[in-house]
C-alpha cells in the first residue's frame, strides 16, 4: 500500500513524527514495520518507546497505525470504485466487517456512506480547476 499525497497527520504533527523516525503521514508503505517491530528497531524499552511516540505524535503507536489506515481508506473511497472489502485488505484489515466498525467509529459514517457523500467531491473539484 502506498499513498503519493503528503497529507498532514491528525493534529498537524508531521515534523515531530519525522524527527522520531516514524513513517510520514500520508506515506504508508506495506514494507514498513508495525509498531512492535519499530519499537524493536528503536532499541528502546517498550514503555519508553510508547511514551516518546505519544509525545511526538499525540497518539499511541496503535492509534497512529489505525489513523493512517483510516485516512488511506478514506482516500481510496473518494478516488476509486474498489469494493469496501478490497479497500479493507489494501489498508491492512483482514476482516472487512471489523474494518467497517473501525471506520464508522473513526468517521461516524460507514465506508459506503462515506463514499456516497465524498466520492464525487474530488472529481467535482478537479473539474472546476483550470
Amino acid at each position: 500500500m502506498h499513498v503519493v499525497e503528503d497529507r498532514p497527520a491528525p493534529g498537524g504533527l508531521v515534523a515531530p513524527a519525522r524527527r522520531q523516525g516514524l513513517p510520514a503521514p500520508g506515506h504508508i508503505d506495506a514494507a514498513q514495520p508495525e509498531p512492535p517491530q519499530k519499537r524493536a528497531l528503536s532499541g528502546l524499552a517498550e514503555r519508553s518507546f510508547q511514551r516518546r511516540f505519544k509525545l511526538a505524535t499525540g497518539m499511541t503507536p496503535m492509534e497512529y497505525v489505525q489513523t493512517l489506515r483510516i485516512e488511506e481508506a478514506k482516500h481510496l473511497l473518494e478516488t476509486t470504485e474498489a469494493p469496501v472489502e478490497a479497500i479493507a485488505g489494501e489498508v491492512g484489515y483482514d476482516d472487512a466487517a471489523f474494518f467497517s466498525r473501525m471506520f464508522r467509529r473513526a468517521v461516524s459514517l460507514s465506508p459506503a456512506q462515506y463514499r456516497r457523500r465524498f466520492g464525487g467531491l474530488r472529481a467535482a473539484l478537479a473539474g472546476t480547476r483550470h
